[in-house]
């Protein structure tokens, strides 16, 4: 992904609710599931309700379509040192649950996106 921008976006809740990639913010962690998003939402951004000024394709495999098994073998193993060594460098103890999206990010994503 050499054409990218990484961004934390910090909205305030706001007063008449909203709702989107990230939940409802009502901080219930259970309704914020792919599904029930899209049932309260419904359908993606049109384009003229869009702040861009084009939509970008969609592909068709999502991360929830792929898991560590797609992975290759040698990237698999490299992601497996790399985010170990990352954990160890933040002082961090290299459990499975930090392991296995950092692996995920680094198979998929790129080595640039394993944190």
């Amino acid at each position: 992904w050499s054409k990218h921008i990484d961004a934390i976006i910090r909205m305030p809740q706001q007063v008449q609710g909203q709702d989107g990639h990230c939940g409802n913010f009502n901080l219930e962690v259970g309704d914020d599931s792919k599904e029930l998003i899209l049932e309260r939402i419904g359908s993606p951004v049109s384009a003229s309700e869009s702040l861009f000024s084009s939509l970008p394709s969609i592909k068709e495999a999502t991360a929830e379509d792929l898991s560590l098994a797609d992975c290759e073998a040698s990237v698999l193993e490299a992601g497996r040192r790399a985010c170990e060594a990352d954990l160890a460098e933040e002082g961090q103890e290299a459990t499975e649950d930090l392991l296995e999206p950092c692996i995920f990010d680094f198979c998929f994503a790129g080595e640039d996106f394993a944190a």
